[in-house]
């Protein structure tokens, strides 16, 4: 399953939108405000729409809410109106089938709709009659609140239920219990046959892949928590761990996790074979610029049947991700098509941030400087233009920086030539 446009209408900041996505990662930049994340937010509505075709009591559909969804205008008076009918259409591929479905929410008092989901219904249907071993789509979203805002589990792990991999799968908030109560119980069952199992293989190999240094992961019993072990034999209990090795270990080992309980039959395929579609809002959060280069490229590698959708400030994460790239454009803008195909993978994140998100590179106040510095040498004013060199490129920036060694390379040539201009 995989997501080829998605089309609201009414929706949090946008009177309309249309977004055109591919296979695989895509990637939305935007400034603040121009509505990735309610982008996301619509894509989960649309998402959670697959629940009403499968008979599982875990899965919750999302619904357009009355609340946070509908768009509000202020008018004249500085009263603030409500525009309806809010719309999620969406088209995509269903177990090969390419259908088109909607949610709608008409007015003020109204719930949303489900009368336009037969065809999405029908797709899901057919698939379960016509294939026993029907591997199902890994739906799920990881808000920017996956970190801080850690849910309290009320309902029990359904052991052996195909359908608990859906549970909660789309809610804003995160848990890690469900996966520990998932892990520790694979970590007992491998206990007793004597090896692991072929499922905590699999979510063992998702989190190596995607955590730098990871050399094993294991549960201890003694600390009831998943440990780290690195490539130098250093362990970490999960609490310990800092907040980005936290964020993917969570994410990474839930997705995995989820992937091996919602497709079993896969065994050892189930992270590549598993299809599916994952929101990720803010995937740079607490990750070193060395991590954000690559996690985007880690996902998809990992989970290659997974269509990525995600957002980011990051102009590391840009260069460095093999990703569709859409730029967002301002939702009150007459023309707010988004743009498709940004170039940004392998370029520099100084031109990603000028080029792409209109960004300059260096605060004013140090371009005004380096300007001086220059024209200083021009003049051939060169104990004014070394106060400048000292300052500012050897105090401030070191004497190692490319643009230090640029500097002292060209005030050593302004020099050289003032002392045999005469020559």
């Amino acid at each position: 399953m995989w997501i080829k446009n998605l089309k609201i209408e009414n929706f949090r900041c946008f009177a309309q939108q249309l977004l055109e996505l591919q296979e695989g990662a895509n990637i939305l930049i935007g400034d603040n405000a121009t509505g990735k994340t309610s982008i996301l937010e619509a894509l989960k509505i649309a998402l959670g729409s697959f629940y009403f075709g499968i008979d599982a009591s875990q899965a919750t559909s999302p619904s357009i809410s009355q609340n946070r969804d509908v768009r509000l205008i202020q008018n004249e008076r500085g009263q603030w109106d409500a525009h309806r009918p809010v719309k999620v259409k969406a088209e995509g591929n269903v177990f090969g089938t390419e259908v088109v479905w909607e949610r709608a929410l008409n007015s003020a008092k109204g719930k949303t709709t489900t009368g336009l989901l037969a065809d999405l219904k029908e797709a899901i249907h057919n698939a379960y009659n016509t294939e026993e071993s029907l591997s199902l789509p890994l739906l799920a979203y990881y808000s920017t609140a996956r970190l801080q805002s850690q849910r309290k589990e009320t309902e029990p792990f359904r052991q052996g239920e195909r359908y608990e991999a859906y549970y909660n799968a789309l809610e804003a908030s995160s848990t890690v219990s469900r996966f520990k109560q998932w892990f520790e119980n694979q970590d007992r069952i491998s206990y007793q046959e004597g090896q692991q199992t072929s499922a905590l293989r699999s979510v063992s190999r998702a989190i190596q892949n995607c955590l730098p240094n990871c050399d094993r992961i294991s549960y201890d019993a003694r600390l009831t928590e998943i440990v780290i072990m690195a490539e130098d034999g250093t362990k970490t209990p999960f609490p310990l761990m800092s907040d980005g090795y936290q964020l993917i270990t969570a994410m990474v080992g839930d997705i995995a996790y989820r992937c091996a309980v919602l497709n079993a039959h896969l065994e050892e395929r189930c992270l590549e074979d598993t299809p599916g579609v994952v929101l990720i809002d803010e995937i740079e959060m607490h990750l070193h610029p060395s991590w954000q280069q690559r996690v985007v490229n880690d996902l998809a590698r990992t989970f290659p049947k997974i269509q990525f959708v995600i957002t980011t400030h990051s102009p590391i994460v840009l260069g460095g991700a093999k990703a569709n790239v859409i730029r967002l454009g301002d939702p009150n803008a007459e023309d707010n098509t988004p743009e498709s195909g940004v170039l940004a993978y392998g370029r520099s994140p100084e031109h990603i941030m000028y080029g792409e998100q209109g960004v300059k590179t260096r605060p004013t106040e140090i371009v005004n400087r380096i300007k001086e510095f220059y024209s200083l040498l021009e003049k051939k004013e060169m104990e004014e233009a070394e106060k400048i060199l000292q300052s500012l490129f050897i105090q401030g920036f070191g004497e190692d920086d490319p643009d230090t060694v640029q500097a002292q390379r060209n005030y050593d040539f302004a020099l050289w030539e003032m002392e045999n201009e005469g020559e």
